[in-house]
């Protein structure tokens, strides 16, 4: 049974020094480090490398992959081809658990549904969030009303919407009009 370490820098400029050092005080005698913050190419041998019964050390999940489904495809391999991950920072995901991968399994399909509902509705030409307190009706209104010289909480009075909201209108792109430092 081999125990072999694994660690990649998280950022560029991020010394894995200190990782490299944890894993062998960990018990792992090899370790096996990415020079890059966006290869994985080491980790892709380290795992070919290693047989069932084999143990992978990591200090955190996140230098296995930052991304989660990244990390789940990981875990599902390292499952399947009998290898056990050794965490200290998460000591309960254990690739032999199935409460555990079940877990990370509907967690990216979670994240999957986000980013796709947030792709259709900008392929829709929406916007996420809140409404704008103004539509562009109310924003043209707000511009020709500055331009008529009221301040703008007279404008927000008028609009029946918030000061925040007309100085947002104005600055928004297409209004023409612009807040004054006197308006603020």
């Amino acid at each position: 049974m081999e125990t072999r370490g694994y660690t990649r820098p998280l950022f560029s400029g991020d010394d894995t020094a200190a990782d490299v050092e944890a894993l062998g005080e960990l018990g792992a005698s090899k370790v096996t480090a990415e020079v890059s913050h966006r290869s994985r190419v080491h980790r892709t041998m380290a795992i070919a490398d290693l047989s069932p019964g084999d143990v992978l050390i990591v200090t955190s999940l996140e230098r296995l992959d930052t991304r989660l489904p990244g990390l789940v495809r990981v875990l599902l391999e390292l499952r399947q081809r009998g290898i056990r991950l050794q965490c200290p920072v998460a000591p309960a995901v254990e690739t032999d658990a199935d409460a555990v991968t079940a877990m990370l399994s509907a967690l990216v399909d979670f994240q999957h549904r986000v980013h796709s509902s947030a792709a259709r509705t900008a392929d829709y030409g929406g916007r996420r969030g809140r409404p704008r307190a103004l539509d562009a009706t109310g924003v043209a209104m707000a511009v020709e009303l500055q331009r008529a010289g009221r301040t703008i909480p007279r404008i927000a009075q008028i609009l029946g919407v918030g000061q925040s909201a007309v100085r947002t209108a104005l600055n928004s792109p297409g209004a023409e009009g612009g807040t004054r430092e006197d308006d603020r």
